[in-house]
């Protein structure tokens, strides 16, 4: 005579030990770039840092034209900038992998407000002179040499990788749109006063400076690999090695190598 089996206990819910704890998440959510404070915060500091520097771009060839008379004196300051940016923007790479990027931002544009700020007090006062305007053209373009790839590195630190994409869209329509509104804007605000697009560069250097500080911005992403050290603390690998495997590696990628010969001339 066969036993009758037990029926089967309903699915019931979950016993008390089962169920996942009250505001613990499986799935951590990605915030949004327009909610990711330390992105907008270093986003908006270059925005006005680098509509700065496109105001001046025109305005300061002009105003050097108009004191001395000479195309080619302006030329030669305008020139000057953009010169000291590409003979050091390679070893500035290497050493921003190797600082603490934070403080090399912070510093570097920094170190752009005081000359903008040096500039403007000459030109107010009326003593500016030729050998004042390349020299901190000079510095202008070496810090724009560091402040370039520590903040594409800065980027890689706040933001998740799987929103890296749109956050570098979002850094080249920033560059575009400073490129493409900074002269016209600092041409028209030499038409209203010589020293006025330098006043207004001064002021967007030091904001963009406290827009850095607020940033937090980390010494290097948590993915990256840290810089292989000796047992003294220096590097295993030179600088100068690491500028020339960059280099080389330009070089082999002839596509690449053009664009930058381009926008180099």
């Amino acid at each position: 005579m066969l036993r009758s089996l037990p029926a089967c206990p309903e699915p019931g819910p979950a016993s008390r030990g089962d169920r996942a704890p009250k505001g613990r998440r499986l799935v951590t959510e990605i915030v949004p770039l327009r909610k990711n404070v330390r992105f907008q915060l270093l986003w908006v500091g270059s925005a006005v840092s680098e509509l700065g520097s496109e105001l001046t771009r025109l305005a300061m060839p002009l105003l050097v034209l108009a004191l001395t008379g000479s195309p080619g004196l302006a030329g030669v300051v305008a020139g000057a900038r953009t010169v000291a940016l590409l003979v050091m923007q390679m070893p500035a790479g290497v050493w921003v992998d190797r600082w603490d990027r934070r403080r090399t931002l912070v510093a570097a544009q920094g170190f752009q407000a005081v000359g903008s700020a040096l500039l403007t007090a000459l030109i107010v006062t009326g003593q500016v002179r030729l050998w004042q305007f390349v020299t901190l053209a000079v510095l202008d373009g070496l810090c724009a040499a560091f402040i370039g790839p520590v903040q594409h590195a800065a980027v890689r630190g706040v933001v998740p990788s799987g929103q890296l994409h749109s956050a570098y869209a979002q850094e080249e329509a920033r560059t575009h749109a400073a490129g493409l509104l900074g002269p016209p804007l600092g041409g028209l605000l030499y038409g209203l006063g010589r020293a006025l697009p330098f006043v207004v560069d001064t002021i967007t250097f030091l904001a963009a400076t406290i827009f850095y500080v607020f940033a937090k911005v980390p010494r290097r992403p948590a993915d990256e690999p840290p810089t292989p050290v000796r047992e003294d603390g220096t590097d295993r690998r030179g600088m100068r090695r690491e500028a020339a495997e960059a280099a080389a590696w330009l070089w082999r990628r002839r596509g690449l190598r053009e664009v930058t010969a381009a926008v180099m001339v």
